[in-house]
Parts: structure tokens; C-alpha cells; sequence
């Protein structure tokens, strides 16, 4: 798992203290006892891992945004504590708490502001999903009924999923781009 994530263009970033850093502690606090998978990763990527190109993954079930082959976009996991700027897993915690509530961690975050959500309780415990923020996630233990896609049965399934994208992007109608900043 670590290795393919090496190979993608992640850079480790090892928790000294592994799991008995504070700040895993404060992690869960907020979500009780993680998947031993989950932890391995936070250890070896306290501060999240990003990418050199641009990762894609065809999940369980497609998302709404989805590509026509069935591909989602992966930007970056989130760590406990990240100096390259990017948000870490507490402030997306907290961003979305009322969204997700206790049952879904945001571990990831994909184009658009949408989320990849580690399962945390019932049935679908340890499972990974696509979160659609726009939309209202309805769920309960051990179902979902709308807002959120299966996106791997668990986080090794799901990184074994991940490739760097070989398709280019079409621009053939596109004659001029102005950046408004």
C-alpha cells in the first residue's frame, strides 16, 4: 500500500511517535478506534500525501462525477498536520461535521470540493465513499440511500484503485482561456 502510494508521487511523512503522537490521540477522539490500514497510513503520511500528476480511480460505483469511463479524481489525503498549506483532517473534520457526522472521516479530497469519507460505524465500517457535498448524504448504519458512492470496499482496496491519469484533456472547441484573478 505504501509503496504504490510512493510510486504515484507521494512523498512519506512519518509520525515520530507513530500512534501515540497527541495528535492521533486527538484524531480519535473525534472518531474512536480508526481501521488498522488508516493508521499505517496516517504513521507513514502524518502530513497528508499529494501528488506529482494527476490520480484517478474507477470506484465500486461510479459517482455523479464521474468521468464517462467511470473515473474519479483523487487531489490529495489529508494528514494530521500539513505545512505545504493544504488543509489537514481536522478542519475538514470540523467543516463538514454537520454534514457527515460521526459515522463519515474525510480522509481525501477530489475535484469540486467533493470528499472521499472513511466508513466509521455498522455495516459499511472501514469502507471508503465518495461524498458529492453538494449534495445532502442520507445514510443510516447500515445503508446509504442517497449523496455518497461506494468508492472502495476498504482504503488498501482503494489505493490499489489509484493510477495516474493517461487521458488528456479535450480542448479542441476551446479558443481562447482568460484567467480573472
Amino acid at each position: 500500500m505504501l509503496k504504490k502510494l510512493e510510486k504515484l508521487g507521494a512523498a512519506l511523512s512519518k509520525l515520530s511517535n507513530g500512534v501515540d503522537d497527541p495528535l492521533f490521540k486527538k484524531l480519535e477522539s473525534y472518531s474512536g478506534a480508526l481501521p488498522s490500514e488508516y493508521c499505517d497510513f496516517l504513521v507513514n503520511f502524518s502530513q497528508g500525501a499529494e501528488f506529482d500528476s494527476l490520480i484517478v480511480y474507477k470506484g465500486v460505483e461510479a459517482s455523479p462525477w464521474a468521468s464517462k469511463d467511470g473515473y474519479d479524481s483523487l487531489e490529495y489525503f489529508y494528514g494530521l498536520s500539513n505545512s505545504e498549506g493544504e488543509g489537514d483532517v481536522f478542519e475538514f473534520i470540523e467543516m463538514y461535521k454537520d454534514d457527515l457526522g460521526n459515522q463519515w472521516l474525510p480522509i481525501a479530497s477530489s475535484d469540486g470540493g467533493n470528499q472521499i469519507c472513511l466508513c466509521l460505524m455498522g455495516k459499511m465500517v472501514g469502507q471508503i465513499w465518495f461524498w458529492d457535498h453538494e449534495a445532502d448524504p442520507l445514510y443510516d448504519e447500515n445503508q446509504v440511500i442517497s449523496g455518497l458512492s461506494l468508492a472502495a470496499y476498504d482504503l488498501k482496496d482503494f489505493i490499489f484503485r489509484l493510477e495516474i491519469d493517461k487521458e488528456e484533456p479535450d480542448i479542441s472547441g476551446v479558443k481562447k482561456v482568460v484567467l480573472d484573478f
